[in-house]
């Protein structure tokens, strides 16, 4: 990631932003004690602090040291589940086979697919909850189509996991969402 680009994250967290978690988050559930979550561009944590409410032991990873800063706020009340890394995504810190589920939310680089689907466990969960490029511009997302999925993609890209759930939406805030099991 170009110095411009994180300079960028630093300027958009400088302030807390409150943010309800996205459902599809919400929806996940620890299937057995002690289940470690991956939370890739976390942001200032809205989808971390609804895992480890849920239950999951959670690594929080942004490239924004800022954003990080406030999501520790709230990790003293988490009996040390969280664990906040900053990092630059472009050189994946994580080992294969580490995390029972992944989530990845309103972030797309194709690139750190492959890296993605190691760093999960066999039998781990991915969710992927993104922007998805429609008719019309996304009203939130971005422009640029490299980080946009297209219709159908997600499938492709996780042909041969078992697909619990795949949703694509349009109009003007088009989303696709996969929930994949690892073989």
């Amino acid at each position: 990631m170009s110095q411009a680009d994180r300079d960028r994250w630093e300027k958009r967290h400088q302030r807390p932003m409150i943010a309800e978690p996205y459902e599809s988050v919400c929806a996940l559930r620890p299937r057995r004690n002690k289940e470690t979550a991956l939370d890739l561009a976390c942001g200032q944590g809205r989808h971390s602090r609804a895992l480890l409410e849920a239950g999951f032991w959670v690594v929080a990873v942004d490239v924004s040291a800022t954003a990080l800063a406030h999501l520790e706020v709230i990790a003293p009340s988490f009996s040390g589940r969280l664990l906040p890394v900053q990092a630059d995504l472009d050189h994946w810190p994580f080992a294969a086979d580490c995390f029972d589920l992944v989530v990845q939310c309103d972030f797309l680089d194709r690139a750190l697919l492959p890296a993605v689907r190691d760093t999960l466990k066999p039998g781990g969960v991915l969710l992927l909850d993104t922007f998805l490029h429609g008719s019309q511009p996304n009203r939130n997302g971005p422009s640029n189509p490299d980080y946009l999925l297209k219709a159908g993609e997600l499938l492709s890209l996780f042909e041969n996991w078992q697909i619990l759930d795949l949703q694509e939406s349009s109009g003007e805030d088009c989303r696709g969402r996969i929930l994949a099991r690892k073989p």
